[in-house]
């Protein structure tokens, strides 16, 4: 788009051949490397066309998509575990779910101190 605008308005003359072969040329080489710098892509892509390729691209392949699966449960612990937040899904008895609360609210009530 840069360079088609700067074949339009720059004050000096080019060619049209110049014009017809560079912008087709520059849009060609930018495509490529957005293609192969996944950073880019990412930057310009929307996340949520980015997760409906995801869904599209594993939607036929049970391991792919228990693998993904796995991958995403592992983001979430290191997230929570990184955020100091317990994703512990094993059964507590009343005595061990006061003791939890409790030491919630104490940690709770250190914080405002």
């Amino acid at each position: 788009m840069v360079v088609l605008l700067v074949a339009l308005f720059a004050p000096t003359l080019f060619p049209a051949i110049a014009v017809a072969v560079e912008v087709p040329l520059v849009f060609v080489l930018a495509t490529w490397l957005a293609h192969r710098t996944p950073a880019l892509m990412r930057s310009i892509v929307p996340p949520a066309r980015r997760r409906a390729q995801v869904e599209r691209a594993i939607a036929d392949n049970d391991e792919v998509k228990t693998y993904v699966r796995e991958l995403e449960a592992r983001i979430d612990a290191q997230d929570a575990e990184e955020q100091g937040v317990v994703l512990d899904t094993g059964e507590l008895d009343a005595g061990q779910f006061v003791d939890e609360v409790e030491r919630f609210l104490r940690e709770q009530g250190e914080g405002e101190s």
